[in-house]
């Protein structure tokens, strides 16, 4: 029985080989290189809650409400031929309520940093995508935050009202706003950038 089924197959194949189009087929088909291409949806983008560029206006950081961060590169081109390089992932319980650059001119580098309702200052390691500094404000959720023209200081607008000046190791330097006596504001706290840390 095998025997008549091989048979059976030989039979098949030479008469489909001699046909003039399986030959011409095969002829068309010899040459060409076929590659192998799976498309995998992954990642979905969600809504932008915050967006930042560097100072040269180069680099593009956008935080998602889903508290993940992307980076873009601009190079200096058109909106549209701007490209993703890096994607941060969200890190649990916080969010992304602030995102601001800072360029540091001891190792001419640009640093990332976050701040949002968990009330902590992260800075990112772009190499690593993790987060390389984290420090706590102990002024509660942290709504704004903005850099000074120097880029030496971050102000950040915290929850008890209160706008706190950091360098950029996280030393607090100082902090202004309501008294212990005065009640906390129940609106949103924002920061309004500065020109002058030492006024």
């Amino acid at each position: 029985m095998k025997d008549k089924k091989r048979k059976h197959a030989a039979v098949t194949n030479k008469y489909d080989a001699d046909e003039p189009h399986a030959k011409a087929l095969k002829q068309t088909i010899e040459p060409m290189a076929f590659h192998q291409l799976t498309c995998n949806n992954y990642y979905k983008a969600s809504a932008i809650r915050r967006v930042a560029f560097n100072k040269a206006q180069t680099l593009l950081a956008v935080a998602r409400t889903t508290g993940d961060i992307e980076i873009w590169t601009t190079n200096g081109a058109t909106v549209h031929s701007w490209v993703p390089i890096k994607r941060i992932p969200a890190q649990s319980q916080t969010t992304v309520e602030a995102i601001v650059w800072k360029f540091d001119k001891l190792d001419d580098t640009e640093k990332l940093y976050t701040a949002g309702l968990h009330g902590c200052i992260t800075e990112w390691d772009l190499e690593t995508l993790l987060p390389k500094n984290t420090s706590e404000v102990l002024g509660g959720a942290i709504w704004d935050m903005c850099t000074s023209d120097n880029s030496e200081y971050l102000a950040v607008a915290c929850e008890d009202g209160k706008i706190r000046m950091y360098d950029t190791q996280f030393v607090l330097h100082k902090y202004f706003g309501p008294s212990r006596s005065d009640p906390i504001p129940t609106h949103k706290t924002r920061t309004n950038k500065f020109s002058n840390t030492n006024q």
